[in-house]
């Protein structure tokens, strides 16, 4: 037993610090050693000897075992971590990229591959990859952030196309900055309406279907009916083919519908079967008087055609042989009689009967047709030869005398004429009758005219407007005396009244109009006279007053009167002289402002070449301010002038019209997607987004003069929502990040002052639990800041880890000095059994096993402390320098013989294991404890 205790591996030890320990000098190049350190980092009690082994290990595949297997907490944490730092390090020893892809491709532990998914980019740069992880985890919130937060273009089409909720594809239509991932999107989400909406549509098709079957037993014809009942047969039958796609339920009730209806109808046919085979007899009567009736026609048209040529000589011989045509079909009219009929029917037979019986009259009647035509021809030739020379009235009468005796004519034949001999007379009688109409209408609206030009008269003289009568009197009387006889009888009466009244009227104003026409001559001419004219406008107002007032004199129609009128006329005109030279300069200046507009029209039609829309409307808009410009034109020029340039202008202003409204519609397209922005969940991409958005619009052109300011408000209404939220998150986040570093701030400062204080690892675990209980603030800080304060963090823990090491190094000196001290007051006495020194109790149960140990050492005591002294290069007494040759000399044999070379802590156990010192121990004790100090 006290063998095994001695030579048991260190690792197998029953103290975790000592197996941690030995776990430093286990060497992964020896398969032992490597299959000792398995069997710790799985199969250890202890958490802390299983991370140490994992440690020293160091492998990927080890840690992910770990990760997935562990029973310890502690070790599952520690060992997923550290895969996850692994796999996010693209720099990692431990991990290759291509071991990378199969790790990730073959791993089953969804949590890691989320995380991984959120901040690995080696996985995010791989699309395939990263699908196929999205498509492992399966989890709808996972996929719509990896959307939002990461996917390219490529990675949001396929997720979209894989997407087959509405509420979903809506969501990340949302977070899309492509328009192509948008229009997939939007596409998906129709056809996916479409999808839902089959069923429907399938379902209402086939009940329309039964619905028009059932509607069909109200009908009564049977043929009706069935030709349309194989017509929805074939429908539903169609229909049928697609009832994969609704629920079993509604498929088999709408096919029970389907039967029930089918059979009603099978027994709706079967009744009227017999109704309608007697119809079908009727029809066949139908068919049979119709092919009858027919044949009468073929007969009909070559008697008609005899007829029409009743001088050909050939023709009469052939009406023999239609006169046995019309036999036969008599003949079959009787064995029509025989089918079943209707009254219809009956009346049928009995109007072909009547049509045979009057076409064999008309061949027992042929030899007197030629006479009659002859006859006729002879009416028609008097008819179409009147002459065009004869008045209204005549013409008139003599259409009357010639239809007369063409009326008599008829009405005594036997026979029609022939069609060609009648078409030709109405042909005549029509265009002599639409002369006369249109002469009786041309007479009608003059007399129409007028008449109310004389009533006209009669008004104005009835209101005391004598000189416009009188004037308006001269043109009535003209339109009364062309008139015909008749019609000037009719309205004589009271042309005669107003004729005596204009009269009275001219008498009465050339009484008036006689004193002062020479008074108003001489204003005129004394209006000439004047040389000085400072107002051009008034002298030609003041000529426009003296003709007026002229002119409301009126003319007396005598000689004085006359005279009066030619000198006032040269006078006014003198007068007018100066005016009219003036308005010839405006009329030159009204040239000159014509051919400018020319010009302006010209280079109005070389703009339609120009390419360059978007200077197209600024070169538009000069030319149009050039135009308002013009000065005065004439009327009908400057109307003249306004059509042509508006015409040069219409192509250009329809260009300009296509370019604003394109622009207008990309403009509408930014505020809307700038709209959108409103609704994004990330505001940093959002706000990005934004800032692109806005220099779209800058290179986009003008848009129209309404429609671009009403557009440029909404777009930035739009970006100042989103640029507001992005203030107010700073704003939020500046409070949230202060405050974040006051906590942390909070909890380090207290920890510098403990550490100080600290005297064991049990406060110092707890302050190295708070400093990094810090660090789950950092995430609310950017990552600027939070690697500032990650580095505070550190700076804290680096102390609290020196100060560790400052009280293991003071707890592991004075655990040596109780060890050499209890060593020391360990004395061999007289007696063989020597009890223990009171201090033992004091050590470390690793110390207090060396004392337990029995004498296994084949050394003495100064042997082990010369070794000591050797493995430690501490010089030895000059007295003992032989021996530590030997020594020195046996220790690398050892060593050349792969013995397990001798460490100072094996040499420890060996010097304690010799029991209580002697005196002569004394001496040797301070020399080991030089040696240990010196370590």
């Amino acid at each position: 037993m006290i063998f095994e205790r001695l030579f048991k591996a260190k690792h197998l030890h029953s103290d975790p610090d000592t197996r941690i320990q030995a776990i430093e000098s286990l060497s992964l190049d020896k398969a032992s050693d490597k299959q000792a350190l398995h069997e710790l980092a799985f199969n250890d009690s202890d958490a802390r000897v299983s991370l140490a082994a994992l440690d020293k290990l160091n492998s990927f595949a080890l840690w992910l075992k770990a990760s997935e297997t562990a029973e310890n907490s502690r070790i599952k944490k520690r060992a997923y971590e550290k895969v996850l730092a692994e796999v996010n390090n693209p720099d990692s020893n431990l991990i290759s990229a291509s071991e990378f892809a199969a790790f990730v491709a073959e791993s089953k532990n969804t949590n890691l591959l989320e995380d991984l998914l959120s901040s690995n980019r080696r996985l995010q740069e791989n699309d395939a990859l990263a699908l196929a992880s999205l498509l492992k985890i399966d989890k709808v919130n996972t996929t719509r952030l990896y959307f939002r937060e990461h996917a390219n273009q490529a990675q949001q089409l396929v997720i979209v196309n894989r997407t087959s909720d509405i509420n979903e594809l809506s969501k990340l239509l949302k977070f899309s900055q492509f328009d192509v991932v948008v229009a997939a999107a939007e596409k998906r989400i129709n056809e996916l309406k479409e999808l839902e909406a089959k069923p429907i549509k399938l379902k209402q098709d086939a009940t329309l279907v039964i619905s028009k079957m059932l509607a069909l037993k109200d009908q009564n014809d049977y043929e009706y009916i069935y030709e349309h009942r194989q017509g929805l047969v074939s429908q539903f039958e169609t229909l049928k083919k697609s009832f994969s796609i609704l629920d079993e339920e509604s498929a088999l009730i709408l096919a029970e519908k389907y039967l029930r209806v089918g059979e009603s109808l099978e027994k709706r046919l079967a009744a009227l079967k017999g109704e309608w085979q007697s119809a079908n007899e009727l029809k066949e009567t139908t068919n049979a008087l119709a092919e009858i009736e027919n044949r009468f026609n073929q007969v009909k048209q070559q008697i008609d055609a005899i007829l029409a040529s009743i001088d050909d000589p050939s023709l009469l011989a052939q009406s023999k042989l239609l006169s046995n045509a019309l036999e036969d079909i008599a003949s079959d009219v009787e064995d029509a009689r025989n089918r079943p009929q209707t009254t219809a029917h009956k009346r049928h037979i009995k109007q072909i009967v009547q049509h045979i019986e009057q076409y064999r009259a008309f061949l027992i009647a042929l030899p007197e047709a030629k006479e009659n035509k002859v006859k006729a021809m002879a009416l028609l030739t008097e008819l179409e030869g009147l002459s065009e020379g004869l008045t209204t009235q005549e013409l008139n009468e003599a259409l009357h005398a010639l239809k007369k005796q063409w009326q008599a004519l008829r009405s005594d034949l036997n026979l029609p004429l022939p069609e060609s001999v009648l078409s030709a007379w109405k042909t005549a009688e029509k265009k002599y009758r639409s002369t006369l109409n249109s002469a009786f209408e041309e007479i009608k609206q003059q007399e129409k005219k007028a008449v109310g030009k004389l009533l006209t008269v009669q008004r104005m003289i009835r209101q005391g407007s004598y000189k416009p009568a009188i004037s308006t009197f001269r043109h009535a009387k003209a339109q009364f005396e062309g008139l015909p006889e008749k019609a000037q009888r009719a309205q004589q009466k009271l042309f005669d009244e107003l004729s005596d009244k204009v009269t009275e009227l001219q008498e009465l104003q050339a009484f008036i109009a006689a004193p002062r026409k020479p008074a108003l001559l001489e204003d005129a001419m004394k209006l000439a006279n004047e040389k000085n004219i400072d107002d051009l406008g008034e002298r030609a107002k003041q000529v426009k007053v003296l003709r007026s007032d002229w002119n409301g004199l009126g003319k007396l129609g005598t000689e004085e009167d006359d005279e009066l009128n030619k000198r006032f006329d040269e006078a006014l005109e003198q007068a007018f002289a100066p005016c009219r030279e003036h308005y010839a300069e405006q009329e030159k200046l009204r040239a000159e402002n014509a051919k400018v507009a020319e010009q302006l029209i010209q280079q109005l039609s070389a703009l339609q070449e120009q390419e360059n829309v978007a200077s197209l409307g600024r070169s538009l808009s000069a030319l149009n301010k050039k135009w308002r410009e013009i000065g005065v034109l004439e009327h009908d020029q400057r109307k003249r002038l306004q059509k042509d340039y508006y015409a040069a202008q219409k192509p250009i202003q329809v260009k300009l019209d296509q370019y604003y409204a394109e622009n207008a519609e990309q403009k509408q397209q930014l505020v809307t997607r700038a709209e959108r922005l409103n609704d994004s969940e990330d505001l940093t991409q959002a706000v990005d987004q934004a800032k692109q958005f806005q220099q779209q619009w800058k290179a986009l052109g003008f848009a129209g003069k309404n429609i671009d300011d009403k557009l440029w408000k909404a777009f930035r209404a739009a970006n100042d929502k989103v640029f507001a939220k992005l203030n107010e998150k700073r704003d939020e986040q500046a409070g949230e990040i202060s405050a974040s570093q006051k906590l942390i701030a909070d909890i380090l400062q207290p920890i510098h002052k403990a550490i100080d204080a600290a005297n064991d690892s049990a406060s110092l675990a707890e302050l190295t639990e708070q400093a990094n209980s810090a660090k789950v603030h950092m995430s609310e800080l950017p990552p600027k800041l939070a690697k500032i304060e990650g580095q505070k963090i550190e700076r804290v823990l680096e102390n609290i880890n020196d100060k560790s090491r400052a009280l293991d190094k003071q707890r592991s000196e004075a655990q040596w000095d109780s060890l050499f001290t209890t060593l020391a007051a360990w004395k061999s006495g007289e007696n063989e059994d020597v009890d223990l020194p009171d201090t033992f109790e004091q050590l470390p149960k690793r110390f207090q096993s060396l004392f337990k140990q029995s004498n296994t050492a084949s050394a003495d005591r100064k042997a082990i402390t010369i070794q000591a002294e050797v493995l430690h290069d501490l010089p030895s007494n000059k007295a003992d320098e032989k021996q530590r040759k030997e020594l020195q000399l046996q220790m690398m044999a050892s060593k050349l013989e792969g013995n397990e070379p001798q460490t100072l802590q094996t040499l420890l156990a060996d010097w304690v294991s010799h029991g209580p010192l002697q005196k002569e121990d004394q001496a040797l004790l301070k020399r080991l404890k030089k040696v240990f100090e010196a370590q």
